[in-house]
């Protein structure tokens, strides 16, 4: 029977032996690991209490709302060795409080590139030059397109980085989702199809900052979130008939 360590805030978990030598000082991104589903009951004490036995803990941080301080659920655990996270994720299931919880290996994120802004448009009544994305603002025409410019390869920018999801039930919320795919890379918008009564029609959308956590989800194919499986593909989006070329 398991040992119960905290008032049964968890079960102590079974690690294999590794020799002192077997614990290298690795990169902090090979350490990184995503906890999801985090119980309110559990601090940061609670899950370096647990995840220590698996070696040293650099880092313990549960994100929480800015405002009210109350836990968003989830977190992040940094190991100082790349072998306490492999023995980590071999754990079938890891519960806080009676409640499961999800982990993950955290990927490196690349640097967000920031896109350029479309061009002004030129002053009203003067003859105005725009910026070369907008052109030349005559009498306060044309230049005004560089914005409207920018929007649209902003649109095409979300719709670049859109990830399918399905496999979902009525227990799945934006925010679970979200929690689950943020070690991947940055969210911006999860969305939930559902139908006219609230109820979901079992997939969503989720937009990324980028295209490589698209691609590593669409190459795993599918994720046990929550208790349940999960699949990943692709969200091309249809151009519509009616656009002029």
């Amino acid at each position: 029977m398991s040992q119960l360590h905290q008032s049964n805030a968890f079960s102590v978990p079974s690690v294999p032996f590794h020799s002192a030598d077997e614990y290298t000082d690795d990169p902090i991104d090979d350490c990184k690991l995503f906890v999801g589903g985090i119980p309110n009951e559990a601090d940061e004490s609670v899950l370096r209490a647990y995840f220590q036995y698996f070696g040293p803990v650099r880092s313990v941080e549960i994100i929480r709302n800015r405002e009210t301080g109350i836990s968003r659920g989830f977190g992040f655990v940094v190991f100082y060795s790349r072998i306490s996270l492999e023995d980590a994720l071999q754990q079938t299931r890891i519960e806080f409080f009676g409640r499961k919880v999800d982990i993950h290996k955290c990927l490196p994120n690349a640097p967000n590139a920031a896109g350029g802004a479309g061009g002004a448009g030129g002053a009203s009544g003067h003859s105005g030059a725009g910026s070369s994305a907008g052109g030349s603002g005559v009498n306060g025409a044309g230049g005004g397109n560089g914005g409207s410019g920018a929007n649209q390869q902003q649109q095409q920018q979300q719709q670049q980085y859109r990830l399918f999801v399905g496999g979902l039930d009525d227990t799945f919320t934006d925010e679970m989702i979200q929690m689950a795919l943020t070690p991947f890379g940055e969210v911006k918008r999860v969305n939930i199809i559902r139908q006219t009564d609230g109820r979901t029609r079992g997939f969503a959308f989720v937009n990324f900052s980028e295209q490589r956590p698209v691609d590593r989800l669409i190459q795993l194919q599918s994720l046990n979130i929550n208790g349940k499986r999960v699949v990943f593909g692709s969200a091309n989006v249809k151009k519509n008939k009616g656009m002029r070329g």
